[in-house]
């Protein structure tokens, strides 16, 4: 009797868990699900291939959702193909997106390396950034394709606030931790 309590115990757990970890995904997804919208696609296999990739989505409001390391790229003669590896993939249909679709900027995004925005003429309240070493992979894998300005685009959405208030804090954590060390060689 104490066996079947104990496994009852573990299936209730796990349920639990399977609950919480299925609405995260879901509630997480809603930008990628937005964007499926217009471009779900059924994935192709391509020979212009990237696993392991990065992008993050951003859009209407200050939140964003980003995927390192998840994402699989794959560069068809048309369009770009997206979608996410297993378990991840849940709740996020692959994309594909025409090239005629994507309008790329240069962007200041990341801290230690440059990156492109890419925002689509069929839904412009999402957008893709991507390390600029994965942007310059799809250019050269499908021939110059994609059209890219090395301008940083003109909207409000601003990444540049966030990359202030990302070094502003991590310089207030720093001097914080210089003066409780200080503070610790003198006292003692």
């Amino acid at each position: 009797m104490e066996a079947l309590s104990q496994i009852l115990l573990l299936l209730f757990g796990l349920g639990v868990f399977a609950a919480f970890y299925g609405s995260m995904l879901y509630r997480t997804a809603f930008r990628w699900r937005n964007l499926a919208e217009f471009y779900e696609r059924p994935w192709r296999e391509t020979p212009a291939k990237r696993h392991l990739q990065s992008a993050t989505f951003y859009g209407n409001g200050v939140a964003l959702n980003t995927y390192n390391g998840i994402v699989t790229l794959g560069v068809h003669p048309d369009g770009l193909a997206l979608k996410l590896l297993d378990p991840f993939s849940a709740f996020h249909p692959p994309l594909f997106v025409p090239y005629d679709e994507i309008k790329g900027h240069k962007q200041n995004w990341y801290l230690n390396s440059k990156a492109y925005e890419l925002e689509f003429r069929q839904f412009q309240d999402i957008k893709i950034v991507m390390p600029a070493d994965q942007v310059d992979w799809i250019q050269s894998s499908s021939g110059g394709q994609l059209d890219l300005d090395e301008q940083l685009p003109d909207h409000k959405e601003r990444p540049d606030v966030s990359r202030a208030l990302m070094v502003t804090v991590g310089l207030l954590g720093a001097a914080t931790g210089l003066i409780i060390l200080v503070q610790q060689l003198l006292g003692s």
